[in-house]
């Protein structure tokens, strides 16, 4: 039996107003998410960011907690502690997220956490900013991933969970140019000052930018 090809036509084939509303709909369920270490929250930073369409955005390495703005826009993690001044994290919510958040919940001043409804299932996103691996004094780097871990079994089991996170991937300062040699955990990724963006929808994740 000879199959003959499907004959494709020139016009395009426009969709029909279900199909539009469908589209619509679809758009509306996507989720603008990001991560963006930006070493201290000043208050221009702090108004930019508002202004640039995230529905979730963790901030990492703030040098301090910005209780000032604390609340259900932004969620903060608590003050740094002694010996630890470049700690502080916080989730930025946009005004739709921000409706429909289940629970949320700070780890001292590295991690913060939030549970969102969603449509088909929750998410339980978290921001950590983990310490560096050549710490000489806490918090370290074992410790902070044990907490984190700690945090994350907070989520339900049908939880969507996104861990949004500065894994401080690089090398001793000063071991430039020695002979040792490099491991992908210990290697320093392409750093921006453009925050990280994933869009997200019930069958579609796509992440774009440079990593920080």
């Amino acid at each position: 039996m000879c199959l003959a090809p499907n004959k494709q036509t020139d016009q395009s084939i426009l969709p029909n107003p279900i199909q539009k509303q469908e589209m619509r709909k679809a758009a509306a369920d996507k989720h603008k998410i990001g991560a963006w270490n930006c070493t201290g929250l000043s208050h221009e930073r702090y108004q930019y960011l508002q202004g640039q369409g995230f529905d979730v955005l963790a901030l990492l390495e703030l040098h301090g907690s910005p209780v000032k703005w604390e609340g259900r826009k932004l969620i903060v993690s608590d003050r740094p502690e002694e010996g630890d001044p470049a700690s502080g994290v916080a989730i930025m919510l946009s005004p739709r997220m921000q409706k429909d958040v289940l629970a949320f919940g700070k780890v001292g001043s590295r991690i913060v956490w939030v549970r969102i409804k969603g449509k088909f299932h929750n998410y339980f996103i978290v921001a950590a900013y983990i310490p560096h691996a050549h710490r000489k004094e806490p918090p370290f780097r074992e410790d902070t991933h044990e907490l984190l871990s700690q945090t994350i079994k907070l989520a339900k089991s049908t939880d969507c969970v996104m861990v949004l996170t500065d894994a401080n991937g690089r090398l001793q300062r000063g071991s430039e140019g020695s002979s040792q040699k490099v491991y992908p955990e210990n290697l320093t990724y392409g750093k921006t000052r453009k925050p990280n963006t994933i869009s997200l929808s019930s069958n579609n994740a796509e992440k774009t930018g440079g990593s920080t």
